[in-house]
Order: structure tokens, then C-alpha cells, then sequence
């Protein structure tokens, strides 16, 4: 028997077993006044998440519903496609700052030596998982537009939310000093590119 066909499932598996552990809803201890600081800080590195209100206007079908009981098929079509565009715009402007919400991630942990291996392992769990939402809601709204998408945008809403509150789990968890060294080091990464 093939030793990668023994491999797959054992992988499968774990994966599995991560993912779970990642979408847990369980919340942290950090307490209200250190999480506020720890927005604070994200917004400061222009790594805050996009607001929810704003994803749930874009997919809310309350403007085509009066749309298309009041105006022409090509009025109709002319804002399908100006709101597939807003949609896409969002999603990428979402991708972009996870993006950099990790590469701020890979940066603020480099010379940790304490790192806690669960959030790690949960941050990479869930960001697979965000990806992974991306791509499928990046289809639906180019197959049927963001209105058909509804449902995948709210889960990829809160598997972003996760991603940050996990994210702000571990700014929460730095000391003054170190997240000043990683706020100085990436303003000078930002203002260089």
C-alpha cells in the first residue's frame, strides 16, 4: 500500500482537529480595558478590521429590493454591476489588511520568547480558514453577485473578527516596551513602501 495514501487521512485528521480548535467560540480573559488598548493599537497601525456595518450594507439586499421594484433592466444591471465591484473592493480591502495584520503578526512574534503555541496554532488555523472564505465568497459574488453571497459574507465577517481577536489576544499579552519597538519598526516599514 501506497505510505502516502496512510498519510492523507492522519492529515486530514489533524487539519480537521486544528480548525475545530481555531473556531471555537470560546473568549479570552483578556480584560475589557486591555482589549480597548489593544483596538487602539491595531487602528494606530492602520490594521483594524473594516467595519462590520459597512460588509452588511454592501450584501444587504434592501437597496435592490427598491431598485428593482422601481427602475428599468438596465438600471437594474448597471447597479448589480457597480455593487459587485463595491463588493469586491471590500473583500480585497479586507484580504489586504489580514494580510498585514499577519505580516504584523510575523513581526511582533520573531524575538517572543514567549510564545503561547495554542494562539499561534489558532491564528494559523483561522487565517487558513479566512483564506479559504475568501476565495469561496470572491466565486460567489463574481458567479452571482453579492446579493446570492449573503450568507458566506456573514460567516466571512466573523471568521475576520476571529482572525483580529485573536491577533489582539496576543498585542494584549506584550509588554509596553516590545509593542513600542514593533509600532517604531513598522512605521518605518510602512512609510518605506
Amino acid at each position: 500500500m501506497n505510505p502516502l495514501l496512510l498519510f492523507l487521512p492522519v492529515a486530514i485528521l489533524f487539519l480537521a482537529f486544528l480548525l475545530f480548535w481555531a473556531l471555537r467560540t470560546k473568549r479570552s480573559a483578556v480584560s475589557s480595558s486591555s482589549r480597548a488598548e489593544t483596538w487602539e493599537a491595531l487602528a494606530v497601525l492602520e490594521l483594524e478590521i473594516p467595519p462590520r456595518a459597512l460588509a452588511e450594507r454592501i450584501f444587504s439586499t434592501r437597496d435592490w429590493d427598491f431598485i428593482s421594484s422601481q427602475t428599468s433592466v438596465g438600471i437594474q444591471r448597471e447597479f448589480l454591476q457597480e455593487r459587485r465591484a463595491v463588493a469586491l473592493s471590500w473583500l480585497r480591502q479586507t484580504r489586504k489588511r489580514a494580510t498585514r495584520l499577519m505580516d504584523f503578526h510575523r513581526r511582533a512574534v520573531r524575538r517572543n520568547v514567549n510564545l503561547d503555541p495554542a494562539v499561534e496554532i489558532k491564528l494559523a488555523a483561522n487565517y487558513v480558514v479566512f483564506v479559504f472564505v475568501y476565495e469561496m465568497l470572491l466565486a460567489l459574488i463574481w458567479l452571482g453577485g453579492p446579493f446570492h453571497a449573503r450568507t458566506m459574507a456573514d460567516y466571512a465577517i466573523g471568521v475576520a473578527e476571529q482572525l483580529w481577536s485573536i491577533s489582539g489576544q496576543l498585542l494584549a499579552n506584550l509588554d509596553a516596551d516590545q509593542l513600542g519597538r514593533i509600532k517604531a519598526s513598522w512605521s518605518d516599514k510602512s512609510a518605506a513602501s
